[in-house]
């Protein structure tokens, strides 16, 4: 199994950084330094991302505005019901989102008449970490009963209180029957990893894609495991590769979604992009891309 080090100084500087520079732009001026006009490659364009995901959109965005000088995409992150909101409001025309919307948000769209689109644009998944060696693997059953308190040996969940989508995520995934999740709360991704390394009998649940960028050991605790989790006790346990989220073999794997206004040009425009020549950036982050990147081969004519 493999452990992920890093320090908890590096971890929260890079997570600062991170969130600091989040206007990602080439040129979007003309050559008078007017606004470029607004198209499918160019202009001004701002999107909502969750906080885990801001890593991976900071470096898959910027190449679209390599390839079209005249776009700027700015990332503005938020909890997934803030970002929400903005969209319905106006204020945000794109958003990256880790679910369909319910039937709450579906009836606010129709009711303030959006016409929108969810482009399925990458996959990831939740996993669970743990600071010993029990267990050495969970199935899906007995990742139920300890979301829903019925475990026994004094093994429960832990999971970020403020990132209700992982919530909904998660209960989604192990309990569809619509059971409340009983689990013991952290501040952040980054307060979760330290409370999974002082207590045995705590089960992390986080995305995926906070895995980059956060400590899983530190000098003074124990070095934190990801715990394989499997269908039943009759399948194979997976951990959450990128090669096996991306087959769909691991279990707690689902589908990041780009949702934009349909009306908006840019927005579609990169919409369009990461559905295609964006899926390459997806492959090299953490995640996984949606689909098999688009390779292209020039080959030259026999002289």
């Amino acid at each position: 199994m493999s452990r992920y080090r890093t320090s908890i100084s590096a971890a929260l500087l890079l997570l600062l950084a991170v969130q600091a520079v989040l206007l990602l732009s080439c040129g979007a001026e003309g050559p008078s330094g007017e606004e470029a006009p607004v198209s499918a490659k160019s202009g001004s364009l701002r999107v909502g991302v969750e906080p885990s995901l801001l890593p991976v959109l900071s470096a898959t965005a910027p190449v679209f505005s390599e390839h079209y000088p005249e776009a700027r995409i700015t990332l503005s992150p938020g909890s997934f019901g803030e970002l929400f909101n903005r969209f319905v409001r106006g204020e945000l025309p794109a958003l990256l989102v880790g679910a369909e919307p319910g039937e709450a948000e579906r009836s606010a769209l129709e009711q303030a008449g959006i016409d929108y689109r969810l482009e399925p644009v990458a996959r990831t998944a939740l996993l669970c970490i743990s600071s010993s060696e029990r267990p050495a693997s969970l199935t899906i059953g007995e990742l139920r009963d300890i979301c829903t308190g019925r475990a026994g040996g004094g093994i429960v969940a832990g999971i970020n209180g403020n990132d209700v989508m992982a919530q909904k995520r998660l209960m989604e995934l192990v309990a569809p029957g619509g059971e409340a999740l009983s689990a013991r709360f952290a501040e952040s991704d980054s307060a979760l990893v330290k409370m999974v390394e002082a207590d045995p009998g705590l089960i992390g649940i986080l995305p995926l894609e906070s895995k980059g960028t956060l400590m899983f050991s530190s000098t003074d605790s124990p070095s934190l495991r990801v715990v394989p989790v499997a269908e039943s006790d009759s399948t194979e346990a997976i951990s959450p590769s990128q090669y096996d989220v991306y087959r769909g073999r691991y279990p707690l794997a689902y589908v990041l979604y780009y949702m934009y206004r349909k009306q908006e040009p840019l927005a579609t425009g990169f919409g369009a992009w990461l559905a295609r020549e964006g899926q390459k950036g997806f492959a090299r982050s953490v995640i996984a891309p949606y689909r098999r990147p688009v390779r292209v081969i020039n080959l030259k004519p026999n002289p």
